[in-house]
Order: structure tokens, then sequence, then C-alpha cells
């Protein structure tokens, strides 16, 4: 259907050329035009074809645009009754609130899931930091035991396996907190 372009389709004039035309991908400004060419052929068809384009239409519109189904009944009976102009701005109306609708619920999701990841971010960074603070407390409680049992700068680093110099800044940090 893809294959046929829209001067082919509405100059065959029947219920399956203008299906093809209308269920083609498109923008909405392409949709419109479809639409308006649509209900100046519409009064050609016969009853049944009419009646059978209306249902298909109504069934189409209402599975794309869930919860309108006000809106999508005003829009066919507009198209029903070859009312274009009016049907036009009806279809640019729909089209705009659900873009807008599409919007808002595209930034929530957006900021719903940059404030999972924020949160998850900060709550790794503040376990690593507290565990950080965790170890050097506890490595300053062990180094302050030992000096207390008379153990020597270089004991403690080779009993904790801590480089001298980090257990000489660890008695320092120590020595300034109390």
């Amino acid at each position: 259907m893809n294959s046929f372009d829209d001067n082919e389709l509405f100059g065959i004039k029947n219920l399956i050329s203008i299906v093809f035309a209308l269920d083609k991908k498109s923008d909405t400004n392409r949709l419109i035009r479809t639409f308006e060419r649509t209900v100046k052929i519409f009064s050609s068809l016969d009853r049944k074809a009419q009646i059978d384009l209306t249902d298909w239409l109504k069934d189409v519109l209402v599975k794309k645009y869930p919860g309108r189904n006000q809106e999508v009944s005003y829009l066919v009976q507009l198209f029903s009754k070859g009312e274009g102009d009016n049907m036009t701005y009806a279809i640019e109306r729909l089209f705009d609130e659900v873009e807008e609708k599409g919007m808002e619920k595209g930034m929530e999701k957006g900021i719903a899931k940059g404030m999972e990841k924020g949160m998850e971010k900060g709550i790794a960074k503040g376990m690593e930091k507290g565990m950080e603070k965790g170890m050097e407390k506890g490595m300053a409680m062990i180094i302050e035991r030992m000096l207390k049992k008379g153990k020597s700068e270089k004991e403690i680093s080779d009993d904790t396996g801590l480089p001298l110099d980090q257990v000489i800044s660890l008695m320092e940090h120590f020595s300034q907190n109390n």
C-alpha cells in the first residue's frame, strides 16, 4: 500500500483506496490533508461503503487514542457529515493534546528515571564514603590499642600491613581528634 502515492489512491475513489491512504504512516499535516480529500470522496461512496469506512475509522482511532472516545466520536461524526473544515480543526486539536500528553509523560518518565539513577549513584557513593570512614576509624582504634600496648610505628605497620606513612597519618589524625 505504501508503494501507491496519494494521487493514485484518491484517483481510484473506492473504500479500499481510501483505507490504504488513511492507513499510511504520516505526519499530522499529511494525515489532515488525507482526511480532507477523503471527506470529498466520502459522499460519492455508496451507503454501505460509507458506514464501513466510518466504522473502520472509529475503530482505528479508538485503538490509536485510548481514553479519547468522546473526541474520536465527534471526529467521526464530523467526518460522516462531510464537515471537512470542522473535522480538520478537531484533528489538529486531538493531535496537539495527544502530543502534549506524550511530552508530559515523557518528561515525567525522564525525571523519574533521572531521580532513580541519581539516588542509586548517591547511595552507592554514600556507602563507599561511609565504608572508607568506618575502615579508617576502625584502623585508628586498632592502632590506638597497639600504641597503648607499647608497639612502635614500625611494628604496627608490620602487624596491620599498612605502609608506615599511612600508620603515621592515622596516628596523627587520631591524636588530633582526641
